[in-house]
């Protein structure tokens, strides 16, 4: 789904706005449960007046990405089991005497995902062996803090301790504060969004349940931050047809980012209709758009749980709203969460508009990372030490030095000499440290070989400087290209090159890490045409003789090239 591309904005095509506002979401209303989930932490909340608030679904979604992560380190801490954890929000319009006045973390033999908890139990999910928070009618949103705390606390069940009741959760805080000291500032990243010219891409910053916009824009060599809004944001970003403004909002507030002059426009959205804090309760989506000419913003928001809306106009140039309708119907055309987009850390790819780049969310450490890739490898937008905040790089092998390293607009580094003849820029974390190594291909001499050909240089980042970390006289054969990709599932990714063997014929040699270089794992057959090509995941596809479609795989622990069908399956 996309914001519209064509409105008008004139008082005799009122009519034709109020039908055409549209927007990206992300549930369906009649089911609030997380089905598809690629984590094995579930929030089972219900649909009722406390949870129509059309950003709680968008606020749980991006929660449980942090909330996975904090399992799987107590998990590795051994501190508790690799199984499910189930946090249950009954619905508060349940009877108050079947609700438990006391939240109850307990270890279930069998748990279920519910569609109307404490309703129905018609329709359900078994998650099996799991452990489960429950959480009775909550005054306003848990937060993320809460949610923290509650799913640490389930280090102290036990077989022989099976349940804990809480009647007051700031005392668990005082209980357990310490124990969250090693889960602050978690960061993490979410749905890259082009501008129309592919000149930037905005995604969604997660930081300890808060929430913001960043920009990169490989023109301005920079890493933009949008201020965050006032609550919590409650549909996708969009950007101007012009690609000059980026717009997003919450149910308080909507942000707009002119990214020519840097500078943020604020509509506060409670004053238009006349209603206090306490009254914001009854809001529970707005809706947002562009006209085709850039001057002018659209949006919409109920009053009163989706069935009376206000429709305005903000000239972005005079900065003065119209009011284009009041108390009307709910927009037609305005389309209705999809159900099926409603997953927790999806690996999501998509290329720029104009294909000079791809944008792709990647997990690295069990957090989610913005990477954003030019086409031809020179440019690239990535978290180098894996602390949430974005590095731009850049190769440029006609400057006397070729490579440099940006962050918010600022030049750390710059080195490489032109005379290495550098045609290639690669990131990876090759030895599984959880920091990313920056990899160059060069053309150049080497002490061991007189004559110019391809070398694989790795270098590290200590946040300020680049540094060798293996300089590459060549690797088992001569190579023509190469690439990294996580396909045995240990930590670190492994170097794929495609070598000669003999005149006009290829092969695929994958490498490990070994601590002081690289060592061969696996050789594939020749070849007599293979080269690289982008996939929709983080795996390489191999193009065999201008027909075939290979991927790299690993099927009984061995290596192996599968076939791809004409949609990008595996035969």
């Amino acid at each position: 789904m996309k914001p519209i591309r064509r409105i008008f904005i004139s008082k005799i095509l009122l009519s034709v706005i109020v039908f055409l506002c549209a927007i990206n979401v992300y549930a369906s209303v009649e089911c609030w449960y997380i089905v598809e989930n690629t984590s094995k932490v579930f929030i089972n909340f219900s649909a009722n007046y406390s949870y129509f608030n059309r950003s709680i679904p968008l606020e749980y979604w991006h929660n449980l990405s942090g909330l996975e992560y904090v399992r799987g380190q107590l998990v590795l801490q051994k501190k508790i089991q690799d199984i499910p954890i189930l946090i249950v929000i009954p619905s508060s319009l349940s009877l108050p005497e079947f609700l438990s006045k006391q939240i109850k973390i307990s270890l279930e033999e069998e748990g279920f995902l519910l569609k109307n908890e404490g309703e129905s139990q018609d329709d359900k999910i078994s998650i099996g062996r799991c452990y489960k928070i429950y959480i009775p009618v909550y005054p306003g949103t848990p937060s993320y803090e809460n949610l923290l705390l509650l799913l640490i606390s389930t280090v102290n069940l036990s077989p022989e301790k099976r349940e804990i009741l809480i009647t007051d959760i700031s005392q668990l805080e005082k209980d357990l504060s310490a124990g969250t000291i090693d889960f602050h500032n978690i960061i993490q990243h979410f749905d890259p969004v082009w501008s129309p010219d592919g000149k930037s891409v905005a995604y969604t910053v997660w930081q300890d349940g808060k929430i913001h916009l960043e920009v990169i824009s490989f023109l301005k060599k920079s890493v933009r931050k949008i201020e965050p809004m006032d609550g919590y944001i409650a549909c996708d970003a969009i950007w101007s047809q012009d690609s000059r403004y980026l717009a997003c909002a919450s149910l308080k507030e909507i942000k707009i980012f002119d990214t020519f002059e840097d500078k943020t426009q604020t509509i506060p959205i409670l004053p238009l209709l006349q209603l206090n804090e306490e009254e914001s309760f009854y809001l529970c989506e707005i809706l947002i758009s562009f006209d085709t000419s850039g001057e002018e913003f659209l949006f919409s928001t109920d009053k009163s749980l989706f069935l009376c809306y206000d429709v305005y106009s903000y000239n972005l140039k005079q900065k003065n709203i119209t009011v284009i309708a009041k108390n009307t119907k709910r927009p037609e055309g305005a389309e209705r969460w999809k159900e099926d987009k409603y997953r927790v850390s999806p690996v999501v790819k998509t290329k720029s508009p104009d294909n000079r780049y791809t944008a792709s969310i990647k997990q690295v450490n069990g957090l989610n990372r913005i990477e954003v890739v030019s086409i031809n490898h020179t440019e690239i937008a990535v978290d180098l030490e894996n602390d949430g905040q974005t590095e731009v790089l850049f190769l440029e092998p006609e400057n006397t030095l070729t490579l440099t390293v940006y962050h918010n607009n600022e030049k750390l580094w710059e080195g490489i000499p032109k005379k290495w003849k550098p045609w290639k820029l690669e990131t990876a974390d090759v030895d599984g440290d959880g920091i990313l190594d920056i990899i160059l291909g060069v053309y150049k001499k080497t002490r061991f070989f007189s004559y110019p050909h391809n070398c694989l240089f790795v270098f590290g980042w200590n946040q300020k400087d680049v540094f060798p970390k293996w300089l590459g006289s060549r690797l088992s054969k001569p190579f023509v290209d190469f690439t990294f990709a996580e396909v045995d599932g240990k930590n670190g990714a492994e170097l794929i090159s495609i070598e000669k063997t003999s005149y006009k014929k290829y092969c695929i040699v994958v490498y490990r890490w070994c601590g002081f270089g690289f060592a061969g794992n696996w050789q594939s057959e020749s070849f007599s045409d293979i080269r690289f090509v982008e996939n929709n995941d983080d795996k390489p596809v191999m193009i065999v003789n201008k027909k075939e479609k290979l991927i790299l795989a690993r099927e009984d622990g061995e290596y192996c090239l599968k076939k791809l069908n004409s949609q990008g399956g595996k035969i």
